[in-house]
């Protein structure tokens, strides 16, 4: 039997967590080719926003970063901001027809994405939201 000890008075068998159940997560199992299937159709656009905030933009930073940016041949751009310079630079760079703005929240009530939402409506949109409530009422 495996011990590790954490402090003077706890000792955690290793044995233990074999007992304990597997969380829901853990036993999620994707479908590759459902998703291969969805994604084919965005395929086509060359420019990509990412608008959000905090974990949900730091989050797609990461995991953009560690899966070869260059990979891709896409222009991403990251929207963490309401800055109106910024803002109006990224607009000007990306054309309707070939860019694709994804609008992440967790809440969808965070002003700063509802504004970058509204400034992007011209162009294709994808929302990603954990809790279909506020922006969906746009």
């Amino acid at each position: 039997m495996i011990k590790i000890i954490f402090s003077k008075n706890s000792i955690l068998n290793l044995k233990d967590f074999s007992k304990r159940e597997i969380p829901a997560f853990a036993k999620y199992i994707p479908d590759i080719d459902l998703i291969k299937l969805q994604a084919s159709s965005y395929k086509k656009y060359i420019n990509i926003i990412i608008a959000a905030r905090g974990g949900s933009i730091t989050s797609f930073y990461s995991y953009f970063g560690a899966l070869n940016k260059n990979r891709s041949g896409k222009k991403v751009y990251f929207v963490d901001t309401a800055d109106p310079d910024f803002l109006y630079s990224v607009k000007k760079s990306c054309s309707k027809t070939d860019t694709l703005v994804i609008v992440i929240s967790k809440s969808g009530k965070t002003i700063d994405v509802i504004e970058n939402y509204l400034y992007f409506s011209s162009f294709e949109i994808f929302l990603l939201f954990y809790f279909f409530k506020s922006l969906l009422n746009i």
